[in-house]
């Protein structure tokens, strides 16, 4: 067996334990969110990204996972200059190169890994302004009031506000949290 062959044998073993987990999880009604896209080895050129990174991506999207969650990593090949949670570039990809229908959904705003990005507490804004359907904060108000004065002020179109909570509506709906029987 050469070099080669091992590591094709090998990244289909990947892909089939990848396919299977995904798999289980969603039969399994598990509402689990795909988490770090893009892995976090964030200097590897776009190809190796195209080629390695995205597997469990597209087998999670094939598998209509809900929702993914992207990590504060910078993405060189898709996007220098903001961390993935912030990007519009890497929520493009999932959109319009992955097809991606679901929820998408930042790691925590209020993380030391973000405020070297950001000036004067713009987190959210930017987030929301990227595409991101949820944002995870653990400095809740503060990003609620952001989002609230950044639609205000006309930073934030009303419109992407409106998609968004249409997709995490139907998450919620398609999950089964609405009772459409009870009566209030």
């Amino acid at each position: 067996i050469t070099d080669e062959s091992l590591r094709e044998m090998i990244k289909l073993e990947v892909n089939l334990i990848i396919d299977s987990v995904v798999t289980d999880i969603v039969n399994a009604r598990v509402e689990e969110a795909l988490a770090n896209f893009v892995m976090p080895k964030h200097t590897h050129n776009y190809e190796e990204i195209e080629n390695n990174d995205y597997k469990p991506f597209i087998a999670g999207i094939e598998e209509n996972v809900p929702s993914i969650l992207v990590s504060h990593n910078i993405v060189k090949s898709i996007d220098s200059e903001y961390p993935a949670s912030l990007s519009k570039k890497v929520n493009n990809e999932l959109r319009n190169k992955l097809n991606y229908t679901g929820i998408i959904m930042t790691d925590d705003l209020a993380m030391d890994a973000v405020k070297e990005y950001v000036s004067n507490n713009t987190s959210a804004t930017l987030a929301v302004n990227a595409g991101n359907d949820m944002i995870i904060t653990s400095d809740f108000l503060t990003m609620k009031n952001e989002v609230l004065n950044s639609v205000e002020e006309g930073k934030i179109q009303e419109e992407t506000i409106d998609k968004a909570v249409t997709r995490v509506i139907a998450w919620k709906y398609y999950s089964g949290l609405f009772d459409m029987n009870k009566e209030d």
